[in-house]
């Protein structure tokens, strides 16, 4: 494993961090997340805002010039006001796309018409959820496609994620960048599709409870880069058949 004792992130330029998170794959199925000190998910709002801080973000908004497509669940789109998906100027030279897209899950189409997502100019995000003869579902389709490209499959609960990321790849959206919430990260580990899994540790604990069932799941992962700051520790593990 090759770790960094940094101090702050400041000290790592762009062209290291590309060296660490960058990937000469032709496809790549990665997750990006911060965890508290004592293994919580989000901090003591339900969010994850209090555990980040700029080191993190600059972390965060690096991964997003490698991926193709950011996938997140409903909630998370809502709740963190998602949109249209920019590069930061210092790491356009590294990025695979200028704007990758924006890809959310959502089983019920339980959307708000008015969130920050859906009124973009020029923008629409992906929407994927899973086909029903439900009449609020039905009521809800038709009514979200003014506003986004929603891709209902017809895929049941055990493959669902798993058509959703073959669906990606028919778009040439080969590169998937998971950003959460805990339960859709939850269910692409239990789908065996995570080739990569970057990990911030914060110093910061969270009055939640530390999510076990996550925490095992990533055990399996093997830690390739570790960058060590005072506020953080970032890692990158990748999956046993990857490592």
């Amino acid at each position: 494993m090759r770790t960094i004792n940094a101090g702050s992130l400041d000290k790592i330029g762009p062209s290291t961090l590309a060296a660490i998170y960058s990937s000469d794959q032709s496809s790549m199925f990665r997750t990006n997340m911060v965890v508290s000190a004592n293994g919580s998910f989000v901090d003591d709002n339900g969010s994850s805002r209090l555990l980040s801080g700029p080191e993190d973000m600059r972390v965060f908004n690096f991964l997003r010039s490698q991926a193709d497509v950011v996938l997140v669940g409903a909630s998370t789109a809502q709740s963190e006001k998602y949109g249209q998906i920019n590069i930061r100027d210092e790491f356009v030279e590294f990025a695979r796309k200028i704007k990758p897209q924006l890809a959310v899950v959502s089983l019920s189409l339980d959307l708000w018409s008015g969130a920050r997502m859906f009124n973009e100019p020029g923008f629409q995000p992906l929407i994927f959820t899973r086909a029903s003869d439900d009449e609020v579902w039905q009521n809800r389709f038709e009514h979200l496609r003014g506003f986004a490209d929603v891709v209902a499959l017809s895929a049941p609960d055990d493959t669902f994620l798993n058509s959703v990321v073959l669906d990606l790849g028919q778009r040439d959206l080969t590169h998937v960048l998971c950003e959460g919430g805990p339960r859709l990260l939850s269910s692409v580990l239990a789908a065996d599709l995570v080739d990569d899994v970057c990990l911030t540790q914060s110093n910061i604990a969270s009055k939640r409870p530390p999510d076990e069932d996550l925490l095992s799941a990533l055990s399996a992962f093997e830690t390739q880069y570790e960058i060590i700051t005072e506020q953080f520790t970032f890692s990158r593990s990748f999956a046993p058949e990857n490592a």
